[in-house]
């Protein structure tokens, strides 16, 4: 997982399956945090938590709740 501030967004990466993707925020992210399950975006308005599910439900990468 990587932030770009050049575009408000998050870059996910999956090396064991080969794939990635781009995740638009609307915008620029100031920091990140892992909690578990969580990804916390810290970004000029406030707090973005995006939380993983278990397993990839039959998608490239785990879904968000």
């Amino acid at each position: 997982m990587t932030a770009a501030r050049a575009d408000c967004g998050l870059r996910l990466w999956a090396p064991h399956r080969g794939a990635a993707a781009a995740l638009a925020l609307g915008a620029e992210p100031h920091c990140l945090l892992t909690a578990g399950d969580t990804l916390l975006v810290g970004h000029a308005g406030g707090l973005l938590a995006l939380r993983f599910t278990p397993g990839d439900g039959g998608g490239t990468f785990p879904g968000f709740v």
